[in-house]
């Protein structure tokens, strides 16, 4: 097959998410043929996986399981990247729901022109919530005080200023497993704090890999591909447009292709709440 499906279960988040996982899976035909994959991380032995995959065996649904010791999700992806060889591959994290039929025909079409690598069901053009945090302490000299804003001042001048990088969001994308597997992930800036990780997976470094200075949307783009935002008409938006997609924080998120626990925090909000959101995903746009 060229496509594998790879949903990643994280065991200490409890079963309820691989059985919501599946129920919009068997609700909603990919339209497009797929190896689908459950990948397990975040085990301690791997019997703890064993009432997850008495879900899986009860749901009649055809998958190959697999085990990662990664922790977090994108050194999970790149790790079984590296052991698959479908061409295209689509990742979605512990939360994702699928809402809609096709969904993954929909955003294989959306990758079929050579000048594409990735698509995604989610993305924005950065986060102004963190740029205004990290100028609210550079601002404020009491920061330079507590360690604890001293530490988020390095970590954001180094690998996100001078503002958060435009993103697709890797709840949910597919992409070309030989770009893919181009990336650079794992060492952050300044150097000497992989020191302090073990030159090992840590959230910083997969915060980086989504929305770093040095992201997988910019990785892509220098090396001359084009990155889309697919809602659930099956439409894929260029960078420039991803705010018309109209679904990632965007209005009442009605084209919507594939959910997760962001897009979900979203629709329970007040409309004062979804303002901010608003402002942080796509700023005046």
């Amino acid at each position: 097959m060229g496509v594998a499906v790879v949903y990643l279960s994280y065991i200490p988040y409890g079963t309820i998410y691989l059985e919501r996982f599946l129920a919009s899976y068997q609700s909603n035909p990919a339209g497009r043929e797929h190896e689908l994959i459950i990948l397990f991380n975040g085990y301690q032995l791997k019997k703890d996986a064993e009432p997850f995959l008495k879900i899986l065996d009860e749901s009649g649904i055809a998958a190959t399981t697999a085990f990662t010791e990664s922790r977090f999700d994108i050194s999970a992806y790149m790790n079984i990247a590296k052991e698959l060889t479908h061409p295209w591959l689509a990742f979605l994290n512990t939360y994702s729901q699928i809402l809609h039929p096709n969904w993954l025909l929909y955003l294989y079409q959306n990758i079929q022109a050579e000048n594409i690598a990735c698509v995604g069901a989610t993305g924005s053009w950065g986060n102004k919530y963190r740029d205004g945090q990290y100028r609210k302490l550079v601002k404020n000299p009491a920061s330079y005080f507590r360690l604890a804003a001293i530490k988020e001042m390095i970590k954001y001048r180094f690998n996100f200023y001078p503002a958060v990088s435009a993103h697709i969001r890797t709840n949910s994308f597919l992409v070309r497993r030989t770009v893919f597997l181009k990336m650079e992930y794992r060492l952050f800036k300044p150097f000497i704090f992989n020191f302090l990780h073990g030159f090992k997976e840590s959230k910083l470094a997969s915060e980086c890999f989504e929305h770093g200075k040095n992201c997988m949307t910019k990785q892509m783009t220098r090396l001359g591909f084009e990155l889309l935002l697919v809602n659930k008409n099956g439409i894929g938006y260029p960078l420039n447009e991803w705010n018309k997609a109209g679904s990632f924080w965007q209005g009442e998120q009605e084209n919507l292709l594939i959910s997760d626990n962001q897009t979900e925090k979203y629709r329970l909000a007040d409309a004062e709440e979804r303002s901010f959101y608003q402002h942080f995903a796509w700023g005046s746009a």
